[in-house]
């Protein structure tokens, strides 16, 4: 099977054959797992959840949906494993852990290994198809639940994807904000005429804003600007990291720590708890600005050869993350990951301004493909 394990996602173009085997696999890592797709091709999903069943585990089938409603009905099913299938155009099958964070290692190596066999065992099914589209229904109630009364704004959902699930919120504020929502749910943005774009780091530094004045430590992906380390600390309290290819145990608190706060893995429920934060605190996204971090990110794509790729990553073996590599100085910081084929790099810079963080982009680039690095 021609497939790329990336980022909790399976990319390739497979078979139903081949979906089975997927599965399979998973049905080695979890005895009860979620499932749902983004489009109204059924055939994909079918295929794998014959694996899951054959594989002798439950599957949990939600249909087209959103996969932060996957992630959701994991949580209320005790489900280990959640998958979510992409078409676009490719079939794409992302596996997370139950909640919707990341992977562990364990079940990711179990998941390669199963896939570059080519094998799983069949076994009598122990469990069964359970009917999980209700959950839906219950996922839009809880983030209503979130979704404040007296909203600053009157809100408008645009969805960008093929599934149009539909949110309706009171129109209390006389200001639109439009929420842009991904197509699977697990991002978003805002935009308003007096407030202009609102980006998602900004939603996630209002929530961690309202846990940081509650006293708590923050779980934050560690691709996420660094400063909110430094934010943090003139709270007294700690930012946890966690990676998109954990290495193990170093990460498991701020998974688990992800989980219960659900705002970096839900893009709703993101927007509702910065929504309902500034109804709490009487002010709008023009007044919270004066109070987050200020930061500026440039990123880019290099295109390598996979050689040099390689022979780069083990120059800054001393900076290695489980993700790529990644290196601090004064205010700024890079980070470096290879692309999913390896024959290429995705380069990431944050600092103090725009300017500054496009000028490291550059001069990194030239550096990386001049080898003198």
């Amino acid at each position: 099977m021609n497939a790329i394990f990336q980022d909790n996602r399976i990319l390739g173009a497979y078979s139903p054959e081949q979906a089975v085997l997927i599965g399979k696999a998973a049905s080695n890592c979890a005895k009860r797992i979620a499932i749902g797709r983004d489009s109204n091709r059924l055939s994909a999903e079918l295929a794998v959840i014959s694996g899951i069943i054959s594989g002798g585990s439950e599957a949990v089938y939600l249909g087209e949906c959103l996969e932060t409603e996957v992630f959701y009905a994991s949580e209320v099913c005790d489900c280990e494993l959640c998958m979510y299938i992409k078409d676009d155009p490719l079939i794409k099958v992302d596996i997370r852990s139950k909640g919707g964070i990341i992977i562990s290692k364990k079940h990711k190596n179990i998941l390669e290994d199963q896939l570059r066999s080519k094998s799983g065992e069949t076994r009598i099914p122990e469990g069964e198809l359970i009917g999980g589209s209700g959950f839906k229904f219950v996922y839009k109630n809880k983030i209503n639940d979130i979704f404040p009364d007296n909203c600053p704004y009157s809100v408008k959902i645009s969805d960008s994807g093929k599934v149009m699930q539909k949110f309706s919120f009171p129109a209390s504020g006389k200001e639109e904000l439009v929420v842009s929502l991904s197509s699977d749910g697990t991002k978003a943005s805002a935009f308003s005429e007096k407030s202009g774009f609102v980006s998602m780091e900004e939603l996630m530094f209002i929530c961690c804003l309202e846990l940081l004045e509650k006293g708590c430590d923050i779980a934050l992906p560690f691709e996420f600007p660094y400063s909110a380390d430094k934010f943090a600390a003139g709270f007294g309290k700690k930012i946890h990291r966690y990676y998109m290819n954990p290495d193990g145990e170093s990460d498991n608190f701020a998974r688990e720590l992800a989980v219960k706060q659900r705002f970096t893995l839900d893009g709703l429920y993101l927007a509702a708890s910065a929504l309902n934060y500034l109804s709490e605190i009487k002010s709008d996204f023009v007044e919270i600005r004066k109070r987050i971090p200020e930061f500026y990110t440039s990123k880019r794509f290099i295109e390598l050869e996979k050689e040099k790729t390689q022979r780069i990553f083990s120059h800054f073996d001393d900076k290695r993350t489980p993700d790529g590599a990644a290196f601090a100085k004064n205010d700024s910081r890079i980070v470096m990951k290879p692309s999913a084929s390896g024959n290429g790099i995705w380069l990431n810079a944050e600092s103090r301004s725009m300017e500054i963080a496009a000028e490291l982009c550059a001069n990194i680039e030239d550096k990386l493909k001049k080898d003198t690095f």
